[in-house]
């Protein structure tokens, strides 16, 4: 699964550790999810979530993964 979003920030030769903590570190915009394809070492850091978006792409060659800091659920009222 992906979530299919603007990349905001692309980085090829990454693992999933390595990925996961520039979403974390990221000084110029909320980083609020990734998505991670394995087999590439691909790393797409977004600015959005499935809570913001709704949805998510079944695509097997990609994993996505949430800030759970930043992650917002259906029932809220914002």
């Amino acid at each position: 699964m992906r979530l299919v979003d603007k990349e905001v920030e692309s980085w090829t030769n990454r693992n999933l550790e390595a990925c996961l903590r520039l979403c974390v570190n990221a000084k110029d915009f909320v980083c609020r999810g990734v998505n991670h394809r394995p087999g590439e070492n691909q790393c797409v850091l977004l600015e959005n979530n499935v809570g913001t978006l709704g949805s998510l792409e079944q695509d097997y060659a990609w994993n996505y993964y949430e800030r759970s800091s930043t992650a917002r659920t259906c029932h809220e009222d914002n």
